[in-house]
């Protein structure tokens, strides 16, 4: 009933938020055997030359815990205008495709807090709807180390999360236009995350984390545990 719940809920946020099937899941290691999946919003905010890049999207999720010690991440997105301008709106009509996977493994740990390292590699699509308009390649890895401090609350499993971390952008246009070939790498590589996690009657899970690069950028989940 909970289950069937939760679904209903990730159907409409997945439509309601503009189309699916996307990346960055951030979270904590979760146990061996687990498996959990959802959907998530959002932001990616990152400065490089004169320009800025602006993608608010929503993304089906899923992670597995390969171990105790292990967890494997992966997502999937397919949508239409999720990049906006400073004005809030997509600069042209366009489709995006996305895709990534990546790993986090703990590293050690000190009294209650278990320290992992991560890596998560996302390429996304962007193609125009409109003649003559370039399409353009996004390629991001983000490698993290961070620390989980884990404890229970009224009985529901939380965690919190925190450490710094890189996160690498690669923008790359093509098309006929004079922008062909041309690269574009973010100002500011180094940054750092903090964010939350909660189970709630083993089963509902909802995340909310935060990344800080050159701008503070949101993600907020929800989905459940099998």
């Amino acid at each position: 009933m909970a289950r069937a719940l939760v679904l209903k809920l990730m159907v409409a946020m997945t439509l309601g938020l503009g189309g699916v099937v996307r990346a960055e899941v951030i979270g904590p290691l979760i146990p061996g055997g687990a498996f959990e999946t959802g959907v998530q919003y959002r932001q990616t905010i990152s400065a490089y030359g004169t320009a800025k890049l602006d993608i608010r999207d929503t993304s089906v999720w899923l992670r597995y815990g390969l171990s105790g010690t292990t967890t494997f991440s992966g997502e999937l997105m397919a949508g239409h205008n999720v990049m906006r301008t400073s004005s809030g709106r997509s600069p042209y009509d366009h489709q995006y495709y996305l895709a990534g996977a990546g790993l986090q493994t703990r590293v050690g740990k000190y009294r209650d807090v278990i320290f992992h390292a991560g890596a998560h590699y996302t390429e996304a699509y962007i193609f125009p709807n409109e003649a003559g308009t370039h399409h353009r390649t996004h390629y991001r890895l983000d490698l993290t180390l961070l620390g989980q401090y884990s404890f229970e609350l009224w009985s529901q499993a939380l965690s919190v999360i925190g450490g710094p971390g890189y996160f690498y952008l690669e923008d790359v246009y093509w098309g006929e236009l004079e922008y062909k070939g041309v690269t574009y790498n973010a100002k500011n590589n180094w940054g750092g995350i903090i964010g939350g996690n909660a189970v709630l009657g083993d089963i509902i899970v909802v995340h909310l984390s935060l990344v800080i690069t050159d701008y503070a950028q949101a993600r907020t989940g929800l989905g459940f545990r099998f």
